[in-house]
Order: structure tokens, then sequence, then C-alpha cells
């Protein structure tokens, strides 16, 4: 579903198959997801993207399929394709992505009936997004055994101390890490430096360090190069005191939660137009933190179909969208969104989808697709 996605499992392939060919006695963990995109239906589509992923690695197994987030409809049957690839032997363990724990409980149940345990739920998670701390799925996970994955784990870089007030982040970041939020961020950031000069560690290492602490997490900081890659492993082999994990949970909890900048309808309009520019991961980090992990029908139960049709828009697209184009919500070969002159929600309408499925194009952005609901 994208190219990115593809590409990179062919290169992590070759990579495999190169490094086994000199150390034979190699071994090598590899784990990718299932895009639950709109047109995937049923547990066999689970099963034939899983075999296409391993087809790009050249492996018979992965360790790790996970579901990329929830779906807008048939997550049973996703559920039950998860199942399917632990018995045929595709994979060792199976999980999750971005579930409420109301959606993780149901998860763990349905493949408990089959003796498969859920091994994983990746969620968004660092010292100054706690939401899973708050919404139940931290205690879900350590109550049933689930290994919570965090994702973003260094808050995009936010606690690092990369990002400062005077030289804030561009492009859709700026939206969240402000300057304002950044300067209430300072002291948090002062006394990550201040602990991790005492062991020699970076802030990387000590904000890692903390979320692994919490017990039954595992980070997943993202490595763009191997001097990176090595400043991460250096958040293993030591651990903070409890007076340290203490303090920079205290000096966290002083800030206004990310989350809280994000969970309305006045920041969706805002986010509109910027998260068309975002990575895949960033839009679906920012459409989770709107919804707050709720599902589109869940939304659209409860009447907020502003969030649910930016939720639909974002969680729907190829992600790799043209430059002239704004929210895409089906593949491309479903609508040519370079006609600008078309109403995007009547050409959904016209292609048999809902009307309240946005897809305004950027000459009505920010926020005018809303304007259709």
């Amino acid at each position: 579903f994208s190219f990115g996605a593809i590409n990179s499992e062919t290169l992590l392939g070759r990579f495999i198959k190169e490094r086994k060919e000199n150390d034979p006695e190699l071994e090598v963990a590899v784990a990718t997801k299932f895009a639950a995109l709109p047109w995937r239906l049923g547990r066999q589509s689970v099963l034939a993207a899983l075999k296409d992923s391993l087809a790009r690695l050249e492996l018979s197994s992965v360790d790790l399929y996970q579901l990329h987030w929830p779906g807008i409809w048939g997550n049973g049957g996703y559920i039950d394709g998860l199942g399917d690839a632990v018995e045929q032997g595709l994979v060792k363990a199976v999980g999750v992505s971005n579930y409420s724990e109301k959606r993780l409980r149901s998860a763990y149940e349905q493949l408990k009936k089959r003796g498969i345990p859920l091994a994983s739920n990746q969620v968004n998670y660092s010292l100054i997004y706690r939401l899973p701390e708050q919404n139940g799925v931290k205690a879900a996970c350590d109550e049933l055994g689930v290994t919570l994955i965090a994702y973003s784990p260094i808050a995009q870089g936010a606690l690092t101390g990369k990002y400062t007030p005077e030289n804030p982040p561009t492009g859709p970041r700026r939206q969240i890490y402000t300057p304002e939020f950044l300067t209430k961020l300072q002291p948090l950031i002062n006394r990550i430096k201040e602990i991790g000069e005492s062991y020699s560690k970076t802030p990387t290492q000590v904000v890692l360090n903390w979320l692994i602490a919490q017990d039954n997490v595992v980070p997943i900081p993202g490595a763009k190069n191997a001097e990176q890659a090595k400043e991460f492993a250096g958040a293993l082999g030591w651990r903070l005191t409890q007076q340290e994990i203490g303090q920079l949970r205290s000096l966290a909890s002083d800030l206004k939660p990310v989350t809280e900048s994000l969970g309305n309808v006045r920041s969706a309009k805002s986010l509109f137009y910027c998260v068309r520019k975002s990575s895949a991961n960033e839009a679906t980090t920012i459409i989770t933190q709107l919804a707050e992990g709720e599902s589109f029908f869940s939304l659209i139960a409860h009447k907020n179909f502003k969030i649910a049709a930016l939720f639909q828009s974002l969680i729907s697209c190829t992600f790799s969208p043209p430059a002239s184009c704004g929210m895409q919500i089906f593949s491309q070969k479903t609508r040519d969104f370079r006609d600008t002159s078309v109403d995007p929600v009547q050409r959904n309408v016209d292609k048999g989808f809902p009307g309240y499925l946005c897809g305004a194009c950027p000459e009505k952005c920010p926020g005018d697709g809303f304007n259709y609901l």
C-alpha cells in the first residue's frame, strides 16, 4: 500500500540474506505489520499481505506480525487472520497497534480461545505523552501479559533537547511542540540532562530508560544511522533510581499533556491542512491522539462526525499524496485527486462511498472539508 513500506521490506530482506551468507549462525528478529486499509476485508487479507511481506523479506516466517491500527470494520476477521498466521507457522507471535483497552481485551480473548497469546500493543507512549496510563491501556497490558511497545518514546525529539523555544520544529510537529509548550518543557529537559550527566548518559538514553523502568514496556525509537542505534542501545544495562523516576514524572505532570492540545475539533481543523504533509507514522499518531483511540464507528455513534471524517481520511489514505493533493481516502485508482474542479465529497458519493468522508483539496484547506459535514 506504500512504496516506502514495500521498499523497506525488500531492503531488509536483502540485508539479512547478505549477513547470513557471511555469518550463517546469525539470528535476526523481524517484525512487520498489516495495514488495516478499508479495501482489505476478512482474515484472508491478513494472510495474503503477510505472504507478500515474507516474499519481499525472503523469509519463511517473521517473529512478530502486528495490526498497524484498528480497522474501520472487520476487526474480528483481522484477529482471526493473525491466529491463522500463527497456526500456519508464518509468524511466531502476533500483536496489535493503537488499540484501546476495550479493543485490546477483545482481541486478547478472541485469540485466547484458540490458545494463542496476544504478544503486544504498540502505542504512543513517552514521558510527556502518558495517555496509555490514563486510558487503561497500560494497566490492561500489565494484567494480560501483553508487552506495551512504545513508539515516539522520545516525543519525536522533543525530549532530547533538540528543539527549543527559539528553534521549534517545522511542519506538522510545530502544531504540537509550539514555542510556548517548549518553554514550559525546559525545566524537565534541564533535569533530564542533569541526571544524564550523573550517569554519563545522553538525554535520549535517560528518557528511554525512564520508559523501560515502567516495566513491561519496550520503547522503539527510530534510528536513522548507526550512531543513533548505538546511542539507543546505551539506554540498556542500567536503571534510574525510584527517586529520579518520580522526579521526572512530577516535572512532566506539571505540563499540559500534548494530547490536550489535539483532542478537539478546532485543533482538528487547524491540523487538517498540515497533516497531509506528514509521514504515515505522524499522520497515524496525530489522528489517534485526536480520536483518543476510538474506532471510526464509535466516533460516528457519538455523533462526532467531524473528527470521524478526519479519522477516516487519514487512516484510509495511501500516505504518499501527490503535491497537489490534500487528504487521501482511497487509493489513487479509485479517483483522480488532481481534478480540483469536482466537489471532493460529492466525488466520493459518485464512487459509492458515504458523503461524510472528507477529501478536500489544498485549495480549500485548512478546514474547508469540514464544511461539507
